[in-house]
């Protein structure tokens, strides 16, 4: 009988993709950070470089990222948002700085009740918008792993590029109404009116953005 051995240098490139792999690195910030970069390790490419707690220099401030995934130059930012530590005024106006610094090309947000409950739909879902960072098992695991609805729900709505908010709905479970992932990208006319507004204004905070901001579109719409 024959073996066959691999050479040294397919061995070592082999062995530098196995060190260089996404890994399940706790602690995290909170549970359901945890939950999160324990799931999606399993799923995504061995060359993707996965980052928790990413900090961002912005015109307005320095923001930190949950999670980034980076592959081939494209990053992407990944946050999980617990209802009790978000508000959603404050991180589009973020999400609108980090996107306009050209580092981040787009940001996903996961609901915690989403995460907590049904993530692999919101993973496959990820999957769906963002396969290049994904294992071919990857793919063909979350299909099988996913709800027949949120698969039904992406097949009809043919996710691309310009797709802003994902939801979908549950039939047979009454007590939940279901997912929303919200996927925040350069085009994207409302982030846009933001970060040029915070151009101007460079070096405030966002309470300042904001509250400056409303005081102006006030006087407009009474003017």
């Amino acid at each position: 009988m024959t073996f066959k051995f691999a050479s040294f240098s397919s061995l070592n490139s082999t062995l530098d993709s196995i060190k260089g792999a996404p890994k399940y690195a706790p602690p995290y910030d909170s549970p359901i950070e945890n939950d999160f970069a324990y799931q999606i390790v399993k799923y995504l490419k061995n060359n993707v470089q996965f980052e928790k707690q990413v900090s961002v220099d912005t015109k307005c401030g320095c923001f930190r990222l949950d999670f980034t995934a980076s592959h081939l130059g494209r990053c992407i930012g990944l946050e999980c948002d617990g209802k009790e530590f978000h508000c959603s005024t404050r991180d589009t106006w973020r999400d609108a700085l980090l996107l306009k610094t050209g580092v981040i090309e787009v940001i996903y947000r996961f609901p915690g009740k989403d995460l907590a409950h049904n993530i692999n739909d919101c993973l496959f879902i990820l999957s769906a918008c963002e396969p290049q960072l994904f294992s071919e098992r990857g793919l063909e695991n979350l299909k099988i792993l996913a709800s027949w609805e949120v698969k039904e729900k992406i097949g009809q709505k043919q996710v691309n590029d310009n797709t802003e908010w994902i939801f979908c709905g549950y039939k047979k479970f009454q007590n939940q109404s279901g997912i929303s992932v919200y996927r925040h990208h350069h085009g994207n006319s409302f982030l846009l009116e933001k970060s040029a507004f915070a151009e101007k204004h460079e070096g405030r905070n966002i309470d300042f953005l904001l509250e400056k901001f409303d005081s102006e579109k006030f006087e407009m719409f009474n003017s």
